[in-house]
């Protein structure tokens, strides 16, 4: 068990109930590879905190937990040492994305700085309707084809 949320799960939760506990844990190892201990240790609060069943969460509830933890306010942001760049590519970003999933992947990587209140309160609002117009032309891009 290398990894803090993995000790973590074992404690609460004793041993994975699976044919194949070391396969599960050799899994989880792989599936969080690369998280900062930080993120894992506050996905274990998450998990342990909200869980209803006294067994182990699934591999991929583990990773929802994780996201959930690298969302939270202002706990794992990194600094902005250059905002304007920062925000002008974003803006660019969204202005310029070829895919509503490009779209989305902008926004959620602006929305823990909006949250945290690290950037004013009308930057984020404005960037969605930004957003929500390229949505609009994409959709008639792909409809008629342009």
């Amino acid at each position: 068990m290398s990894n803090q949320l993995v000790k973590r799960l074992a404690a609460a939760f004793g041993q994975p109930k699976t044919e194949d506990p070391a396969g599960f844990l050799a899994e989880c190892a792989r599936a969080f590879k690369g998280v900062p201990s930080s993120v894992l240790d506050v996905a274990a609060d998450i998990i342990i905190k909200q869980r209803r069943y006294a067994s182990w969460p699934t591999i991929g509830e583990c990773l929802q937990a994780i996201d959930a933890a690298k969302k939270q306010p202002g706990k794992f942001l990194e600094p902005l040492d250059d905002f304007d760049g920062w925000w002008d590519e974003h803006v660019h970003r969204v202005m310029g994305a070829k895919t509503p999933d490009e779209i989305d992947r902008t926004l959620d990587e602006v929305r823990p700085y909006a949250v945290a209140k690290w950037i004013s309160d009308w930057r984020l609002p404005w960037l969605s309707e930004k957003a929500e117009a390229r949505r609009a032309a994409l959709h008639v891009e792909r409809r008629f084809g342009e």
